[in-house]
């Protein structure tokens, strides 16, 4: 799908499929899968109340396949079960519970956000908020039902189409600007704004953006900042990675580097590191998603650093030289690769793919998109000088 051709309230939802064999369902959709439609307790006439256990299709791909590391909560739901069409029409979310590690990770939102995208009706009945969850669902934007008593309360959350996502962000005038910075017409910077917020990529590209044109987008669009700031520490802070779980800056840094230098241990024993390497980059992608979710959080320290105050007092200013863009350097990746096969760590025909496949980068290079300009960044450091 081209930016330009983005319409959020034509995203994908979770398709049902089922029920199996055993009468079992699951509603499935880009990033996440539930599974199981277990009874959970009563429910009203022409309605089912059913458990399902949340998977991240991310975590079971970092794993190797392994479905129950893909495991990170469940949700209890109201589902529609009379004959019709709107059998099997998720109706309400009773429930949603999240492993302490996948927590304040992005995880919650994006699920509810894909649950509430599959009702027909485009509103999704949240029961029974408890008050430690409240500020969380006043951030998703629920309608509270009126006249409520005691400390529950139920809401309405309802699907955001793309005329509230306009009003929400900035003006024409301000999206304008953001286009002129980066140098695009404004209907395709509206556009990757709106697949930053949908996604959660690019974020860090489209804050940069809106620094530069001065303009304030609204937390709702940038997403949040570090999601718990320590400010005695800012390296402690926790930092999300979309779709892995949370760390400390701190952890994530020693964390990457413990697994770019097993990676590069691997390329040095030969032609299945290299593979092993290209799945890491550019299939399961948890590695550079990692380095995405570390920078962005560095530049979070920073930009809290700028505005002042108490909270900027212990954040240390980024050298000139660390805050420049890493280099990508072609020649150096070819010599290395060269080198491998000079020393018979890889064969001359696994060398033969690898060149192909860097020229072919090379030659496209001016239209890399992030991940694929890391991609080169990282072989950069990574060979030998």
């Amino acid at each position: 799908m081209k930016a330009t051709d983005l319409n959020l309230s034509e995203m994908p939802a979770m398709t049902l499929h089922g029920p199996d064999g055993f009468g079992l369902t699951q509603y499935s959709g880009d990033e996440y899968a539930l599974v199981g439609g277990f009874r959970d307790g009563s429910s009203n006439a022409g309605e089912l109340r059913l458990k399902y256990q949340i998977y991240s299709h991310a975590l079971i791909d970092a794993n190797g396949g392994d479905f129950a590391k893909g495991e990170i909560g469940y949700c209890v739901v109201r589902v529609a079960s009379d004959d019709g069409e709107d059998q099997g029409d998720i109706l309400g979310l009773i429930d949603i519970e999240l492993k302490p590690k996948y927590r304040k990770s992005g995880h919650g939102k994006k699920i509810v956000r894909d649950i509430v995208d599959t009702t027909k009706s485009g509103n999704l009945d949240i029961h029974d908020i408890q008050k430690k969850a409240k500020k969380f669902w006043d951030k998703m934007g629920v309608e509270y039902a009126q006249k409520q008593t005691g400390s529950a309360q139920n809401a309405v959350l309802r699907k955001q189409e793309s005329r509230t996502f306009n009003e929400d962000i900035a003006s024409v005038g301000e999206v304008a600007a953001m286009a002129a910075v980066a140098g695009l017409a404004a209907p395709v910077m509206m556009a990757m704004i709106k697949a930053a917020y949908k996604t959660g990529k690019g974020i860090n590209a489209i804050r940069k953006i809106a620094n530069r044109a001065g303009v304030k987008l609204a937390n709702r669009v940038m997403g949040e900042e570090l999601d718990d700031f320590n400010k005695d520490e800012p390296n402690k802070s926790t930092v999300a990675v979309p779709g892995y779980g949370t760390m400390n800056i701190d952890s994530l840094m020693k964390n990457i580097i413990d697994q770019t230098t097993q990676m590069v241990k691997q390329m040095q024993g030969g032609a299945q590191g290299f593979r092993n390497a290209d799945y890491a980059l550019n299939s399961n992608k948890v590695l550079p998603t990692k380095v995405a979710a570390l920078v962005k959080a560095l530049d979070d320290l920073q930009a809290i650093r700028s505005k002042g105050g108490a909270n900027s007092r212990n954040i240390q200013q980024e050298a000139e030289a660390e805050q420049e863009s890493l280099p990508v350097d072609i020649t150096r990746i070819k010599n290395g690769i060269q080198e491998y096969e000079s020393k018979q760590y890889i064969s001359t025909e696994d060398a033969d793919i690898m060149r192909r496949g860097i020229s072919a980068l090379e030659t496209g290079r001016q239209a890399l998109g992030a991940e694929q300009k890391s991609v080169l960044q990282l072989l950069t450091m990574l060979m030998p000088k």
